[in-house]
Formats: C-alpha cells, sequence, structure tokens
C-alpha cells in the first residue's frame, strides 16, 4: 500500500494555491463591475482568459488550472449574474479546453517559441470550442467581439504569457545555480 505524508510544504503549497484562486475569482468579480462603472467593453479584451493565463503561470497544476477554468466563469455568473449562465458553461469549456491542450503541445520543451507557440495554439482551441458551444446552445450571432480584437488579444496575451514564463524560467535558474552550468 502506497501511502504519501503530506508535509508541511504540501499543506503551504496548497494554502498559495487556495489564495491564489481566491484572488483571481475575486479579480473576476469585479470585471462586471468596472466593466458598468467605466462604460468600456472590457469583455471584449477576455479578461477571464487572461486570469486563467495567470492561475497557469503561478499554480502550475493541471488540476488547478481545470478548477479555475470551471470557477471563474461560474462563480462570477452566480455572485454578479454575469456572463449568463449558458455562456458561463461555453467560458468553462474554452478555459478547460485551454488548461488541458496547453501542457500537452508544451510537454518538456522550455523555450520562448515554445511557450507562445503551445500557449497561442491552445487559445485558439479553447475559442474553437467555444464558438461551437455557443453555436449550439445559444446560436444567434455568433461572433460578437471584432476578429481582429480577438487575434491581437490571443497574440498579445501569448507573448505575455511566453515572456512571463521565460522571465521565471530565468528567476529560477539562477536562484538554483543553473545559470552556471
Amino acid at each position: 500500500m502506497n501511502t504519501k505524508t503530506i508535509t508541511p510544504s504540501d499543506s503551504h503549497r496548497v494554502l498559495n494555491l487556495v489564495a491564489m484562486n481566491a484572488v483571481l475569482v475575486g479579480l473576476s468579480l469585479l470585471i462586471p463591475t468596472m466593466s458598468h462603472l467605466t462604460a468600456l467593453p472590457l469583455y471584449q479584451l477576455n479578461p477571464m482568459l487572461l486570469l486563467m493565463l495567470a492561475g497557469i503561470l503561478i499554480g502550475k497544476s493541471r488540476y488547478n488550472s481545470l478548477l479555475l477554468a470551471v470557477a471563474l466563469p461560474f462563480v462570477s455568473y452566480l455572485i454578479v449574474g454575469m456572463p449568463s449562465a449558458t455562456k458561463a458553461l461555453c467560458m468553462a469549456a474554452e478555459l478547460s479546453t485551454l488548461s488541458l491542450v496547453f501542457p500537452l503541445l508544451l510537454g518538456t520543451r522550455t523555450t520562448t517559441v515554445a511557450t507562445w507557440y503551445s500557449i497561442v495554439v491552445a487559445m485558439l482551441c479553447g475559442k474553437i470550442v467555444y464558438y461551437l458551444m455557443k453555436a449550439l446552445l445559444i446560436g444567434g450571432t455568433l461572433v460578437e467581439t471584432d476578429p481582429t480584437l480577438q487575434i491581437l488579444t490571443l497574440a498579445g496575451y501569448g507573448l505575455l504569457f511566453a515572456a512571463i514564463s521565460a522571465g521565471v524560467r530565468r528567476l529560477q535558474d539562477k536562484r538554483y545555480g543553473h545559470d552556471k552550468c
């Protein structure tokens, strides 16, 4: 029988993930409020996707990413009423696809280009799933946000994600002395 002893560092990591998830979900609740207060259509910048990317970067756990993918849209729906339940389901499917496809594409590669490629393709797969679900469940106008803005947002978020990932890797290499090898 295999049993794993939970160490204080394991408990600390779990507490950090719970705190990080709470902050990201809390930020997702502010987005509709900020959109109403400023009269800016912030939803067009796909802020839940940005929060999901932050969760992937910080959490580094596939299970945590899946939890966050479902929690972000549904907690926002339950507390703020936005997005609608059907759109929350579509968004959860999009974000879940991203969290599953990204690590599969990235594998063990750690280059900035591989990271950018993997996250952009994973985001595109998520968008395809979103629009398929939206067509099946909601219908009507399929693409409400300007496609050019969506492409620019995905490319920009991909570059930001890859740059931050590269910076984190460099810091870890320096911290553990791998930069001297």
